[in-house]
């Protein structure tokens, strides 16, 4: 899928760096600094996986996960990405579902209000990994699935843009620019110690 460009770009977006997230919250307050920027997004997505939920109008939730086992070396500890157990996937599973759990709660918005939203609007969830179909049993796999390597989203318009590594034979930083987000993120991680004695495979 192509990115369609419209108008002038660069188009500076919010960054969320891997292992980050935040819902954000675009409701006008007259007293409060304006909320300008709309456009969000995360990039390099090759083993790990962003997801964009629009909640409301004014509102969505933006990260960018990381996910992988623990496996222990003589120097302490090494990241596994692929070839996963199939109890290791599900505890990663639990994981992000927990804290997704517990950032809507605080934040106060729920899952019924990103499918009522997508049902009246047609603004569905955005969700990359890129390397899903390439590798074999990435953890990222259980978390979700898709194709480009990240993605930028005007919650405004709804308007997606799909970012691989070039567009139409162009660098993609000549069509997005980084405005990295760091009020209010916080840390997306998920990881799981493989048990020693355990064989590879799912």
């Amino acid at each position: 899928m192509d990115v369609t460009v419209v108008g002038e770009y660069p188009v500076k977006y919010r960054h969320i760096k891997p292992a980050h997230g935040k819902t954000f919250d675009f409701t006008y307050r007259p007293l409060g600094p304006p909320q300008q920027l709309t456009h969000i997004g995360t990039t390099d997505c090759a083993i790990s996986v962003g997801i964009y939920l629009s909640i409301d109008g004014a509102r969505c939730f933006v990260a960018h996960i990381n996910a992988f086992v623990k496996v222990p070396t003589p120097q302490g500890w090494d990241k596994c990405e692929q070839d996963i157990l199939r109890e290791e996937a599900i505890s990663i599973e639990k994981q992000v579902f927990q804290k997704l759990t517990e950032v809507s709660k605080r934040d106060g918005w729920t899952a019924e209000d990103v499918v009522d939203y997508s049902s009246l609007t047609g603004r569905n969830p955005v969700i990359v990994c890129a390397e899903v179909f390439t590798a074999e049993t990435r953890p990222a796999q259980f978390v979700a699935r898709g194709e480009s390597k990240g993605f930028v989203v005007d919650h405004a318009t709804g308007q997606v843009d799909y970012v691989f590594s070039s567009v139409k034979g162009r660098d993609e930083r000549r069509l997005f620019e980084q405005v990295e987000e760091k009020s209010g993120v916080e840390e997306w991680e998920a990881s799981v110690w493989r048990r020693e004695g355990s064989e590879r495979g799912r």
